[in-house]
């Protein structure tokens, strides 16, 4: 009898970056959202 085992693992990563411009007195906000699926199957 074969036993097939298969384990997933989602890793969320979230980057928010914020710039400030002094002189034109301005705020730019970027967010970075990365998702890794990692699946690994055992015989």
């Amino acid at each position: 009898m074969e036993t097939t085992t298969t384990s997933q693992t989602t890793t969320t990563a979230t980057t928010t970056t914020t710039t400030s411009e002094t002189s034109t007195s301005s705020t730019t906000e970027t967010t970075t959202t990365e998702t890794t699926t990692t699946e690994t199957t055992s015989t």
